[in-house]
């Protein structure tokens, strides 16, 4: 499952040697080992934390990394770090980022260039993320508004989410690098198959508008 996501990031990412992590995450997540699998695959680099979140920033930093994976609640502590600024600065971001988050909307692709590009450039310059060109999060649902938060913020490369379970050897699915649709996990990767099974005492059917349920298949637990 780690080899089938590694070739669908491979194959539809322009990526090569100069290829940086910073790893954070424990290596007993799934999530993680993956992505270990990944850069090797990709012959790059992995540079690993100094042992406190709370000096993540200064880890990216040093490293300068080109990819960034993780949990939404790590770039939700960026997004409120930015725009809970004050005064002159809070209110240049947060309309740079509404103009950003329209252009994207409205053209169907991230279309940069001008005030808020050259906003966004300084805040990635300063906490280490000038050089992302990828972002993967998982582990959790991720709303779309932070979504085109990361995409502004890392100059319109793909933010992509997937979802998976360490109990079913990895992924299951993932968005498709030109997906401009945020707020959802993408199709199941090549290779599995999902099936909705209800979960009544959970609130979960697939009669629902959208249907909902638990996800089993042939290469997953049932859950």
């Amino acid at each position: 499952m780690a080899c089938t996501t590694t070739d669908m990031l491979l194959t539809e990412t322009v990526l090569n040697t100069s290829l940086v992590h910073v790893s954070y995450m424990p290596l007993a997540h799934i999530f993680e080992t993956i992505t270990h699998c990944f850069v090797f695959s990709c012959g790059g680099r992995i540079a690993f934390y100094s042992g406190q979140l709370t000096a993540l920033v200064g880890d990216f930093v040093t490293a300068r990394p080109t990819i960034l994976m993780g949990p939404p609640r790590i770039f939700q502590r960026f997004y409120e770090k930015a725009m809970g600024q004050s005064g002159m600065v809070g209110t240049v971001l947060r309309h740079a980022l509404q103009v950003q988050s329209v252009r994207m909307r409205t053209a169907g692709a991230p279309t940069f260039g001008g005030f808020g590009t050259n906003v966004f450039k300084k805040v990635a310059n300063k906490i280490g993320l000038a050089n992302v060109r990828l972002v993967v999060v998982g582990g959790a649902p991720c709303p779309a508004y932070l979504m085109e938060f990361m995409q502004c913020l890392t100059g319109g490369g793909p933010v992509l989410q997937g979802y998976g379970m360490t109990e079913s050897g990895g992924t299951i699915s993932v968005c498709a690098p030109v997906d401009r649709l945020k707020g959802h996990v993408g199709p199941p990767i090549p290779g599995v198959h999902v099936r909705l099974r209800d979960v009544p005492h959970m609130g979960y059917l697939t009669t629902d508008q959208p249907p909902r349920g638990g996800g089993s298949g042939p290469r997953t637990q049932r859950v």
